[in-house]
């Protein structure tokens, strides 16, 4: 029996996690949907939950835009 799954990812824990793993990594270009893919296996799922901060856009546009980018990227229609 398949079971029902949420995901919930917190930003900010996700992204220093794959700081430490290699400081080229970045959640900007993560493939989010292999992942999850891969974390559901042949459950079903329910709903992913993707919660961050938001940058100040003054004090540093370049992050500011890579963030609404990514933001962007994974919103659902």
């Amino acid at each position: 029996m398949a079971k029902r799954i949420s995901i919930y990812i917190d930003g900010a824990n996700f992204v220093y996690g794959l700081k430490s793993l290699s400081s080229k990594y970045s959640d900007y270009h993560f493939d989010f949907e292999s992942f999850i893919k891969k974390i559901i296996g042949k459950n079903d799922l329910i709903d992913i939950f993707y919660y961050n901060a938001s940058l100040k856009q003054k004090i540093n546009p370049r992050r500011f835009r890579e963030q609404q980018k990514l933001l962007s990227r994974l919103k659902v229609n």
